[in-house]
Order: C-alpha cells, then structure tokens, then sequence
C-alpha cells in the first residue's frame, strides 16, 4: 500500500489528517481542483504550486482519448507530462456514464462511448480503466464504477450498486502497481440507505487504501445529499481516507467535514470563474455587473492572493467582458480561496476551534444577507451579491446536518437558532423601511459569539449560529454601523426576545400533527387530492393548522401515493416481464430443438447422396459399353436388312426402350454428381420416355401406315 493516513485532530467527528502518498504529503480537509486533460485551465502548474494545490484530479476517459495513455507513459507518466511534482488522482471514467450518457451503452462487461474525437466506438472495462490509470501513473486511481443519476428510482439504482461491487473485484484483480498507486472503492446506491449500507459493507470487506462516496452532487435534494454523506462516512474505517466526489460548494464542504469526511473535488470554483464569478466569504460577487465598471476596491480585502493585492474590481470587470484574462484571473483567485478555506479547516480542528470557525463561516453569508434585505426594501443600491442565505437565515438541511454534528454542550450552546433571523422577520413584518447602509466588513468582525438564546420560531427563518450580545455588549450597538430607528427596533426585539425565553420555559410549540388532524387530512385526501387555495385555507381553519402545514402535508402524501402508485406498475410491468421472458426461452429451447432436426436431416441427406453417387459411379462404364455395342448392331441391322416384319420391329422395339433406359440412368446419375452434361437433358429423355414409350402405346409405335422401309438413325 503506497499510502499512509494519520489522524492528526478531531472534534466529533469532523478530523484533520496527513495523507502521505508518493508525490507528496497532504493535509486534509482537502479540495482538489479538476484538470480533466491534465490541466486547469488557464493556470500554469507553478501557479498552482504557489496557491498551495496538494491534488490534482485527472479524467482517466479523455486523457485516454487525448494524448492518450500509451504516449504519457512514454513522456515519464502523468507527472513528467504536465510538470507537477505533486500528488495526482485520475477518475476511472465512470462519471462519463451520467455526463455522456447520450454517447454511452452500459453492459456487465463495461460502459461503451461513442468517441467524441472521431465518432468510433470505444468500450471501457473495469480491467482497461485500471490499465489506462497504471499507465498514467496517477498516485490514486479509482474503480470503475456503474453511476446513475440521484434523481433515478426503481431497481436501475440496486442494479448499479451491485454491478459496481462486481466490477471492484475486476479492478483490483488488473490493478499491477499496487505498491505505487493507491485503489479507491467508491459507495454507491443512490439516495438508498439500505443500499448504501450494502455497498459500504462489501467495499470494506475488500479492504482498500481508501473510499469514495460517489452518485451525489447530481441534483438531489440537500437533506438527503447531508444525510447520504453523514451515513457513509460514519461505517467507513476510521484510519482510511473518506473522498466525497463532486462536491465543491464552500458550504457544502464545511458541513460534510463536520460529519467527517476528508476529501473533495469540482469544477465549480474554475467554471463560475470563466463567467465572471467570483468567491467570497459572504457568498459570491458578480464581476460583470455594471456596478463593478467603478470599484476600485480588490475583490476580497480580506484575501492575499496575488489577484486581491494587484488588481481592482473595476479591471477585472473590464476584463471578463473583453479579455480572457479575466477569467484566468478568477480561476487564480476561486483557487486561492478553496485552498485558504481548506487550510482553515485543518487548523480549526487541530487548534480545537472548528465550531467557531463554522460559527464565523455562516456569520458571515448571514450578516450579508440580513443587511442586502434591508437595502433590497429602501431601494438605496443596486445589489451585485448573489447571497449564499438570500432570506437572511441558515438553510434548515444544514440546521439538521449540524445535528448530527452537534454532541457537547459547548457545541449545543454555539450551534443555537440565529437572533438575526428573528430581526429579519419582524423587520419584514412591520411595514417600516428604515434608513440603512451595508456593513462593511471591519463592523462585520466586530459581532462575536455571546451568550446563546433560544426563540421559539419553528418557521423557515429558524437558524444555527447564536449570535446574541452579553448584557454588557448592548451599550456598544450604537457604533456598530445601524442608524438609530434600527437601533431602537433591536433594542425593543431583545425585550420581545427575554419574553419569549421565559414563555418557552412553560409553553412549548406544536411542531407534530395530532392523530385526529392526520385521520381527518387523510380523509380529506381521500375525495381529492388536489389542494386548492380556498380548501388549503379552509381546511387549517377547521384543524387549527397553519396554511404551510396542510400544503406540506398534501405535498408529502401525494408523493406517498405517487410512489406506491409507480411501485405497482412497476409490479405489473415485471410480471409481464418474466412472463415475456418465461415464453422468449421457450421459443429459444423450441429453436434450438428444431436446428438439431434440420442439422440431423442435412447430414442423412449427404449421406444417401453420397451412397448413390458411389453406386452411379460403379455402374456407368457398364451401362456405356452396352450402349455401345447395341447402337452398333442396330445400327448395322438397319443398314443390311431393308424389308423388315412384325418379328424385326418387335425385337428392335424393344431393343431401343432399353438403351434409352440406360441413358435416361446414366443422365441422372451424371445430373447428380454435376457432371458436364446440361442440367435439361434428364427431362427431354423423361418425356421421350413417357410419351413415346408408354404401356398404352409402346405396341402400336410403328403402325401399318408407315412405310416398311423406314430407316432408324441414333446419333
């Protein structure tokens, strides 16, 4: 085994590690960019170097197509190729099946493209894959595995779960270099926990140098996506790698290093670069928007990458709308940013503060989004931010995410509901518009973490991060960048907020449907199970419900149908499958019966021809000379004898009806064994025959009307 992982730190479960492989040791958390053909493009190999790059990911499909791997092992292997002297990891080209599937045919034996260099067909084994990535000399390879798309259901997904244990089996058996490449299993099974857990249990059985956990990032929901993740990595060995393929969302990154997970890649932060995009810590920054044509600020102050210390937004804005500069530019810069938040990550874990890390994280987009909602409503700006939490709170999946995270008392504490999304919404509520600006980043540092407060909010803007003042930090709101009508309207949310605290301790919210409210929206259902607005309406004022409660309720039971709808066609459609099947090999086994008889018939068939040409063949000197000498003596009897009698003709009549008898044998024989004689002669003689020497007539051949000196001639 080419690789060594030691873990270095832990919090629950999140963990920072040193992965040693042979180009080089890396720190994990992990982000490792996508250079599909051996590049990232528009970014050299030395810049990727000074942005602290530890992994970059190849495509083992289209680096087969081009330059292909017979001429990089030639050039030294990948490394010497694309001159980079650290660690490299190809993808077995199974992602192909999804992104190519129009190209694409799936079998047991392997995925077959069509090539998009010239149109040919190329199939692509597990046992070719592995030889493709010996050849690259990547210093992990991953197995081929069978891929669907999440938003796939039915028996397609157990299909390709089980497919891909079998074919993990092929790829370690051609795998050459294990002591110099490191083979990663890959988890499949959609969003199937049942399946997932078969996967995870037959791949570590196999006992690999690490593990991927594949399929996601393909459209899924986020809540299932989190709980995929949290699933897997926690029956995965604890002393092996955890590699989360495709993810490459900032958030996504932190909250699945939280359920414990080390590694990732995506084309992501180099693909939003080229349209104009930019990462920052609040979110993203639109760099083509027309409000950029005069910032002279860099794009992130508080970055120090090579970008933000030379360059302004108004030149990069300059550039993405007129020069490809701008996006090599912001692919430097996107790059920079992910290698910084991995870095963050590690440390955070090692030095003991990742909640507060990720306190701060989420901070940040919060406050953001809190303060553009307000300008957004006093129409003072034109905003250019697309926010990470565009309604000012944590999104709810990564509430749940975090509680899987969440274990100590420390981290409960710092892992409350948000307080800003408490002023969001009241603020939405009251009707009034104060005068507002956005918080420069200097005042954004200045809030920290205080003392945790719990509200009682169970609606959409319910949070993560407790972000509430001490007593003591109440007096210094004033310098804190708000204008004095929203300083007063924090001041009166924190009286309503001390209020709420005490309430809760006696109160507690419904958040669960009685059994009767369910029998009774279950009967409702029944008569139509369409909700219309009036008979959502309706329907929560006689239930004591809220509106949003019944259409969630309706929306989820629809789909409870739906599925067990589908699951019996689906019943139906596979009986009348095996069924099809059942009759299709009975006509097979009838196909195969009925060659055998017509095999048997054609062999007795050459058989008898085969004994009657040898016979023909032993009897036709015979039949020859015979023929001979009697045409002679006819011939001469003819000639001698002028006046013939009924003695004469009877003899000679009999005579000639044998010789023709014998050539009429000797043309069949000769038809048969396709000699040189023409295939119509049998027939003439046949006709002769039938028609000249009947039993009705062959008496009355000659009659007394012919002349009795009539010459017979025979050719």
């Amino acid at each position: 085994m080419a690789l060594r992982f030691e873990v270095l730190g832990r919090f629950n479960r999140a963990r920072a590690a040193r992965l040693t492989l042979p180009h080089f040791v890396c720190q994990t958390p992990l982000f490792m960019p996508v250079g599909t053909q051996g590049t990232i493009k528009g970014l050299t190999t030395n810049q990727l170097e000074e942005i602290g790059c530890q992994i970059i990911l190849g495509n083992t499909y289209h680096l087969a197509l081009r330059p292909t791997s017979e001429l990089i092992d030639e050039l030294g292997g990948l490394h010497k190729f694309m001159n980079w002297p650290r660690a490299l990891l190809t993808d077995s080209g199974g992602f192909q099946m999804v992104s190519l599937l129009h190209l694409a045919d799936i079998t047991e034996k392997g995925v077959t493209f069509q090539s998009p260099v010239d149109g040919k067909p190329m199939l692509l084994t597990p046992e070719e894959s592995i030889q493709i990535q010996n050849r690259i000399g990547a210093d992990i390879i991953m197995a081929l595995d069978d891929v669907v798309r999440t938003t796939i259901t039915g028996p397609r997904i157990e299909e390709a779960m089980y497919r891909t244990l079998r074919w993990i089996d092929r790829c370690i058996a051609a795998h050459k270099r294990p002591n110099e490449q490191n083979l990663f299993g890959i988890v499949q099974g959609g969003l199937d926990p049942v399946l997932r857990d078969i996967c995870v249990r037959g791949l570590v059985d196999r006992n690999l140098p690490g593990y991927a956990i594949g399929g996601l990032a393909g459209g899924e929901d986020k809540d299932s996506f989190w709980r995929v993740v949290a699933q897997c990595t926690a029956a995965l060995p604890e002393d092996k790698p955890r590699y989360v393929m495709g993810v490459g969302y900032p958030l996504d990154i932190v909250v699945c290093s939280a359920l414990g997970a080390d590694m990732y890649d995506c084309v992501y932060p180099t693909r939003t670069a080229r349209f104009g995009t930019a990462l920052v810590p609040e979110g993203v920054l639109k760099l083509k928007h027309s409000a950029m044509a005069d910032d002279t600020r860099a794009i992130d102050p508080t970055c120090a990458c090579m970008v933000c210390k030379n360059y302004t937004r108004a030149y990069i804005h300059c550039l993405v709308t007129k020069d490809a500069m701008g996006s090599q530019l912001l692919s430097y810069h996107n790059l920079y940013y992910m290698m910084k938040l991995s870095r963050d990550l590690h440390s955070s874990i090692i030095e003991g503060r990742f909640p507060k890390f990720v306190c701060d994280f989420l901070q940040k987009m919060v406050l953001l989004a809190l303060n553009t909602i307000f300008v957004i409503l006093s129409l003072t700006v034109d905003v250019v931010i697309a926010l990470q939490f565009p309604k000012g709170d944590v999104p709810e999946w990564v509430c749940n995410a975090m509680e899987i995270f969440v274990s100590s008392p420390l981290v409960t504490d710092l892992f409350d509901e948000l307080a800003l999304g408490c002023i969001v919404r009241s603020y939405l509520t009251s009707g009034a518009v104060p005068e507002t600006r956005m918080i420069e980043p200097e005042l954004k540092k200045s809030i920290d973490c205080g003392t945790p407060r719990r509200f009682s909010s169970s609606d959409s803007f319910a949070a993560l991060v407790s972000i509430s003042s001490s007593k003591e930090e109440k007096t210094q709101k004033s310098t804190q960048g708000f204008t004095r009508e929203f300083q007063a309207m924090l001041e009166s949310l924190e009286e309503e907020e001390d209020y709420t605290e005490d309430v809760t301790h006696t109160t507690e919210k419904k958040r669960r449907l009685t059994l009767d409210q369910v029998k009774a929206l279950e009967k409702n259902f029944e008569v139509e199970n369409k909700l219309e607005p009036e008979r959502k309406l309706r329907l929560a004022e006689e239930l004591g419900l809220q509106p949003r409660q019944v259409a969630i309720w309706f929306q989820n039971r629809r789909a409870r149908w739906k599925t067990k709808q589908l699951e019996r066609e689906y019943v139906a459609l596979k009986a009348n499958y095996e069924a099809l099947k059942l009759n299709y090999d009975n006509l097979e086994r009838q196909n195969e019966s009925l060659t055998l008889q017509l095999n048997e018939l054609k062999a007795k068939l050459r058989e008898e021809n085969a004994d009657s040409s040898h016979s023909v063949k032993e009897e036709c000197p015979v039949s020859e000379s015979e023929n001979n000498v009697s045409v002679q003596s006819q011939s001469h009897e003819f000639s001698d004898n002028n006046n013939s009698n009924p003695t004469f003709r009877d003899q000679n009549n009999g005579l000639s009806s044998h010789t023709l008898m014998n050539w009429i044998q000797l043309s069949e024989s000769r038809t048969i064994l396709g000699s040189g004689f023409q295939v119509y002669q049998p027939h003439v003689v046949k006709l002769e025959e039938q028609n000249l020497f009947s039993t009705e007539e062959s008496c009355n051949f000659f009659s007394v009307d012919q002349a009795p000196t009539l010459h017979w001639h025979f050719p």
